[in-house]
């Protein structure tokens, strides 16, 4: 205290701190409620019809069981990619139906979210809380921490994942796609990234066709 006075120092970085936990904390409850959402208002045609065309994009053969590993895959193109009978996506039917009772960082979150889908990328660094990463489609390198699902691949290789922005860090969701030399070699081809590539029109052909690239998952 000088003259009377009280002295307040603001600590920024603890208030960022903060911010983070928070920004982590929505997401934590959108995904929560998001899958719940899914298991008590997907009905079972819908279900039935999403699961015969992800295992037809997939390679899947219609005698073959989905695996624990498959079906992850399964849950969050469904949730995120896939289009209904209706023409509308689950998440959109999701904040259709929840944005009044949403916080106003979940709607926010949520926005990113909506526009999110799988992107290929170049790993540089892959550890337990961080992946550093090349974009080809951005031509940059990026840092992105594992959400729920743990880091995977290895520096080098070429894969698929999704990545969304949560308060002032880049977050991985959902599994991440491994390639096999046949699907990196085909990513490469694919997306071919220069000053003509309309990056927004290479964003919707990924998400309605990135899960395609599980034909060439790595086993």
């Amino acid at each position: 205290m000088k003259d009377g006075k009280a002295t307040f120092i603001i600590d920024f970085e603890k208030m960022k701190e903060k911010k983070q936990i928070d920004a982590e904390n929505s997401l934590l409850d959108v995904y929560d409620e998001l899958f719940q959402y899914i298991e008590k208002k997907a009905n079972l045609r819908e279900k039935v019809r999403a699961k015969h065309i992800f295992s037809y994009k997939a390679g899947i053969p219609k005698s073959e069981v989905m695996d624990p590993d498959m079906h992850m895959h399964f849950e969050h193109w469904f949730a995120f990619d896939y289009v209904t009978v209706f023409g509308s996506r689950m998440f959109d039917l999701f904040i259709r139906d929840k944005k009044d009772k949403m916080s106003k960082s979940m709607l926010e979150l949520s926005g990113f979210l909506l526009l999110m889908s799988l992107e290929p990328v170049r790993l540089k660094k892959v550890e337990k809380s961080v992946i550093i990463y090349d974009s080809l489609l951005k031509n940059e390198t990026k840092e992105a921490t594992p959400f729920i699902f743990p880091a995977e691949g290895e520096a080098g290789e070429l894969v698929l994942m999704r990545t969304v922005q949560v308060g002032y860090k880049q977050m991985k969701i959902g599994p991440t796609i491994r390639l096999n030399d046949e699907g990196q070699q085909k990513i490469l081809k694919d997306f071919h990234i220069d000053e003509h590539t309309n990056i927004l029109n290479q964003r919707k052909h990924l998400k309605e066709y990135g899960i395609d690239y599980l034909r060439n998952k790595k086993t």
